[in-house]
């Protein structure tokens, strides 16, 4: 990646950690996304972390030996009102709207966009801030 960034140097890369498999805290994929996460912290890179949108709930519980199919995520939607879907590839369709939800507010941010609520002249939450392109939860 590196030789690439020096090759296009007005290009934005956007790393990104590994889905979860299970293997939690004491597993190489856990340890390989550290080394992610830490390289791009020391570099100043831009990251689209899967492993920590597939790791917590949207109110913050965290669920270290999960999968990219959302073990949490059933529990979650039977309890919540989450969007449907029809199709989300190897992930229940919850995820899916998550990590949408999070790479929409990446990529608006890279390209320039603000988070700041108009009307209120405060930092916007996430949800108000991506409520006029996608469908409310």
């Amino acid at each position: 990646m590196s030789q690439l960034e020096l090759e296009f140097p007005g290009i934005i890369f956007v790393y990104m950690t590994g889905h979860l498999d299970g293997g939690g805290p004491e597993g190489t994929l856990y340890a390989n996304n550290n080394r992610i996460r830490s390289y791009c912290t020391a570099y100043n890179k831009v990251l689209f972390d899967f492993a920590d949108i597939e790791s917590y709930d949207p109110i913050g519980n965290y669920y270290p030996y999960g999968s990219d199919c959302c073990e949490w995520c059933e529990t979650w939607c039977s309890n919540q009102a989450c969007p449907p879907c029809e199709e989300c590839a190897h992930s229940h369709c919850f995820n899916c709207f998550q990590k949408g939800k999070t790479f929409w507010w990446m990529m608006a941010n890279i390209a320039g966009w603000q988070p700041v609520s108009a009307s209120h002249g405060a930092q916007s939450s996430f949800l108000e801030a991506v409520s006029s392109v996608l469908p409310q939860l």
